[in-house]
């Protein structure tokens, strides 16, 4: 828990879009000129931050988490040591600074929060309320 607040102090001043920001950045500032070292970094911060999201959120951690936890601790407390020690020698000290820094590295485009806002209006079950929804959303499209 220690790693992913660090990571999240760090990366994420937004306070949303935490997982995907958390993955991206920290990929951008360790390996930003190579591609496959950047997804591998963006796979394993995304699975590290899920597990840590269920450990906080009260969720029960199955077998399976706890067999890739003790098999990538070594790996996951490397990177997120790169991670801030990249982050204090790159990073400017200044909020303001930090912020528009952190958002040059990954900030989620209106693709991403539109994917979002469908993924969540997919989980309305009752059509009344999902037809209610599509009108306030069919009128913000007509502005």
């Amino acid at each position: 828990m220690d790693y992913a607040t660090a990571l999240e102090s760090t990366l994420v001043p937004e306070r949303d879009y935490n997982t995907r920001r958390i993955s991206r950045r920290a990929a951008a500032l360790i390996a930003p000129d190579n591609p496959a070292e950047t997804e591998a970094i963006v796979r394993l911060m995304k699975r590290f931050y899920e597990i840590r999201s269920r450990i906080v959120h009260g969720s029960g951690l199955g077998d399976e988490n706890r067999e890739w936890l003790l098999e990538n601790c070594g790996q996951v407390e490397r990177r997120v040591r790169q991670v801030l020690l990249t982050a204090v020698q790159k990073l400017p000290p200044g909020e303001g600074d930090r912020r528009v820094a952190l958002a040059g590295l990954y900030d989620p485009a209106d693709e991403d929060r539109g994917s979002f806002a469908f993924d969540k209006f997919r989980e309305i079950k009752t059509t009344e309320v999902r037809k209610s929804i599509a009108a306030k959303i069919a009128e913000l499209a007509g502005e």
